[in-house]
């Protein structure tokens, strides 16, 4: 076997859906997974990217992909064990959609002291609490199957199969993650057919299978991916994305007739703060692809997408570096701080920027002020406690040695920081009474 493909997780690939409610994200991945086509052969070549994206990144129109740099992957199994986590199962359907208003509301754990009727704030903090417990399922997940990889020098699919559904029922025992979430991804996995033919339902017992493992969910915030991607990188697993590009207005028409339909806002508000995958903003999103949601998929399309998949299989994420215990975490009191520092910074300035602006169009009196800086400096407090509590996804603050890379990854925090910022005024001054 090729030297690449000796570290256990390289036989594993993390896939990552992204796109708006009604994009065609679930449709696509039953297309993907009952494709005659999982055998294909990738045409050697350049990969043709979409115009907005690096030249790492592949789309639907593209006529090749580059698979020349080493040996196909999935051609390694003869038919790669495929594993779907649909998000919309795990996740009580009457929870809040994860939107830049309702899932970013709660703000210290102090907040979440009520009784929970009708409060945005606790059903947001439960939300969140379901990814969290979704993404530690998938964790342990990875960890026993790459632990069977390093034990066996290949698996069957039926030995993959055997090791997911052992890990969920010593889940279910162990009670340490949310029994709901398990026993919904459990179920899932048990209806699923691993990508062979549903008429030969008989898993496979000979030949060496590498998994993929798509994750269905709209990921619209780079964070929410990026969360993912730390995943691959620990346990040395491919990483791909596949995001669905769509109009608002398909999107929201699809969702009419969809039998549990999104919320209209929620779409809008998601369409408006999509962070779309850019290889430029984030090296680490290199295999994305792009997926034109308005056509029909053709066969042709379904081979450019697994092709992507081949490529990110083929280079697996960077590891860690080991670093001491004590270091780690004084380098993450560091990055704390520094993020608090700059998003401190950010938000004085609007603060300066909101009373400035208050003061030149409405002529407010001293004690109108007075108030106005009271509230803008306890939303301030506010969003300063859910970085700090971790409760508040931020994109990340880098230091590298391109300075423009630097500042572009800067404005996106500090752009970040005041849109949120004026979003949670705007709220506040629609629950005051006038």
């Amino acid at each position: 076997m090729d030297d690449k493909y000796q570290h256990p997780g390289c036989c594993i690939c993390l896939v990552v859906m992204c796109g708006l409610p009604g994009a065609g994200k679930t449709t696509l991945t039953k297309k993907l997974i009952s494709c005659n086509s999982l055998n294909f052969k990738c045409t050697s070549g350049s990969a043709t990217s979409s115009s907005d994206t690096s030249t790492s990144t592949c789309d639907t129109s593209a006529s090749t992909c580059d698979t020349s740099t080493s040996t196909s992957a999935l051609m390694m199994a003869k038919t790669p064990s495929i594993l779907l986590v649909q998000f919309d199962d795990i996740i009580p359907r009457e929870l809040p959609v994860n939107d830049r208003v309702a899932a970013r509301q709660d703000t210290d754990d102090r907040s979440d002291k009520g009784d929970g009727i009708g409060n945005n704030k606790a059903s947001s903090t439960i939300w969140k609490q379901y990814r969290k417990d979704t993404h530690s399922v998938i964790e342990r997940l990875l960890n026993r199957v790459t632990q069977s990889y390093k034990n066996s020098e290949c698996l069957t699919q039926k030995s993959l199969h055997d090791n997911v559904i052992s890990t969920l029922e010593t889940l279910c025992e162990e009670n340490a993650i949310n029994g709901t979430v398990v026993e919904a991804i459990r179920n899932a996995i048990m209806k699923q057919t691993w990508g062979s033919d549903p008429e030969e339902m008989d898993l496979k017992q000979e030949g060496c299978e590498c998994l993929v493992l798509i994750l269905d969910d709209n990921m619209f915030y780079r964070s929410m991916r990026f969360e993912y991607y730390q995943l691959a990188r620990k346990y040395g697993t491919g990483f791909a994305q596949i995001y669905l590009q769509c109009p608002v207005s398909i999107a929201m028409a699809r969702n009419e007739s969809r039998e549990y339909p999104v919320a209209m806002d929620t779409i809008i508000n998601m369409a408006s703060n999509m962070e779309v995958p850019d290889p430029v903003k984030a090296p680490w999103e290199e295999y994305t692809s792009v997926v034109n949601a308005e056509k029909q998929w053709s066969e042709d399309d379904l081979k450019r997408i697994w092709c992507v998949v081949d490529q990110a299989l083929a280079k697996p994420a960077p590891p860690y570096q080991e670093i001491d215990t004590k270091e780690q975490e004084e380098s993450r009191k560091a990055s704390l701080a520094s993020v608090l520092h700059q998003a401190d910074v950010t938000l004085r300035k609007s603060v300066a920027e909101m009373i400035k602006t208050n003061k030149s169009q409405n002529q407010p009196s001293k004690l109108e002020l007075q108030q106005l800086a009271r509230t803008l400096n306890g939303l301030r407090t506010e969003i300063l406690n859910e970085i700090r509590h971790n409760q508040l996804d931020v994109p990340p603050i880098l230091t590298c040695e391109d300075q423009e890379t630097q500042q572009t990854q800067n404005k996106n925090f500090q752009d970040f920081i005041r849109e949120h910022f004026r979003i949670r005024y705007t709220d506040v001054r629609k629950e005051t009474p006038r």
